[in-house]
């Protein structure tokens, strides 16, 4: 809930602008605390039943926020079906989508927006249909479903659907050049861009839905598999040392490299310069088991950049279309009976031009920095 609204403006605090009060707890008396603020803060007397308001209004908001992750919780892991509520929520920002009142660029439309989870609303409550009449309510929801989503609460008495606006380029409102300014923009990769909105029924915009991220439990062995889209650091077992990648090395010409350390233990810190994520070549295999033979990109977290096989060496590059960034792994177990790959588990690693990855001669380098230019590590 936003904080904005739980009062008027200017007649709670007589117009000081002042903070709003903590959340109280649940056994806490509100009038007592309401009295507290007042003297605190030299207001009248007869604002005291404002204060209590508002702290009963913080109070209750707390309580549904706690409600909403207490149930977040006990969904976790259970299929969507056809007809649930869900809420969309933007991992990389930890905020939630929500349609609001005003207009958005498209004529007729209303804007879509993101807020943190403090300010969530019922407008950040979508159903979720199928987008043909092929399944009904109840149904379970398959990672590559076409699906629509709806606003659960009407606005105006009408129910607003998520929908991809189709201002063309050179319009009044060309999307491409505003978003282009704003975002600061200037990949050639990025084509073309459209405003995420929301529209009614006849406008409405089909959606797939891609898993990009599974839940997954131990095998009886007590192993969990590598899936595309896991964020994993490459450790080489013999040097001791984990894959590095730093811009500032690369600006400055040099290669990643690896560094030394022991912080081996899952529970251990490990630098940010040492996160890889594992993409899949394919975008529909989103989460989709990791399997020996096949080919990945192994994109670095922090720089948004993907290493390539150079000839004889390891480079980086931000250009995800080069062939060179395709990269196949194999497994140290030659007695395994699949081809799925586990975390925790040695692998070899075959770059874009068919070398494998391996350290160079150790006694040439600094003991802190070894530069790699293939190796078998331990995928962590």
């Amino acid at each position: 809930m936003n904080p904005k609204q739980l009062a008027k403006k200017g007649t709670w605090d007589e117009g000081k602008c002042l903070p709003f009060p903590e959340v109280p707890s649940e056994n806490e008396d509100l009038d007592q605390l309401a009295d507290q603020f007042v003297k605190a803060h030299k207001l009248q007397a007869k604002q005291k039943s404002e204060v209590r308001g508002v702290l009963a209004q913080l109070q209750t908001a707390q309580e549904e926020n706690d409600g909403n992750l207490s149930e977040e919780k006990r969904q976790a892991g259970n299929p969507i079906r056809y007809g649930d509520a869900v809420q969309v929520l933007h991992v990389s920002t930890d905020t939630y989508l929500r349609v609001a009142k005003a207009q958005a660029l498209e004529q007729g439309s209303k804007r879509v927006e993101l807020v943190s989870k403090h300010r969530g609303t019922e407008h950040c409550v979508f159903v979720v249909m199928p987008a043909y009449k092929t399944y009904i309510p109840g149904d379970v929801v398959s990672s590559g479903d076409l699906v629509t989503l709806h606003t659960k609460k009407a606005i105006g008495d009408v129910h607003f659907y998520l929908h991809m606006s189709q201002l063309a380029k050179g319009s009044a409102l060309n999307t491409f050049d505003i978003a282009s300014r704003q975002m600061q923009l200037r990949s050639p990769k990025v084509a073309d861009l459209q405003e995420i909105n929301a529209v009614t029924a006849s406008d409405k915009t089909f959606f797939r839905f891609l898993v990009f991220q599974r839940s997954l439990v131990p095998d009886h062995a007590g192993r969990l598999p590598l899936v595309s889209e896991d964020t994993v650091t490459f450790y080489h077992k013999e040097a001791e040392a984990y894959l590095h990648l730093d811009m500032a090395d690369l600006n400055a010409g040099r290669n990643p490299c690896f560094r030394l350390s022991t912080r081996t233990s899952e529970k251990a810190r490990k630098k940010s310069t040492w996160l890889f994520k594992i993409e899949s070549e394919v975008l529909l295999d989103g989460a989709s088991r990791v399997m020996q033979g096949r080919r990945y990109r192994i994109k670095h977290v922090i720089s948004d950049s993907y290493l390539i096989q150079d000839g004889e060496e390891l480079k980086a590059t931000q250009d995800y279309t080069d062939p060179r960034c395709l990269f196949t792994f194999k497994q140290f177990d030659r007695s395994s009976q699949s081809d799925e790959l586990w975390l925790n588990s040695l692998l070899f690693i075959r770059g874009g031009e068919g070398a494998w990855l391996t350290q160079l001669d150790e006694d040439a380098h600094e003991q802190t920095d070894k530069d790699p230019a293939a190796i078998n590590d331990q995928v962590t």
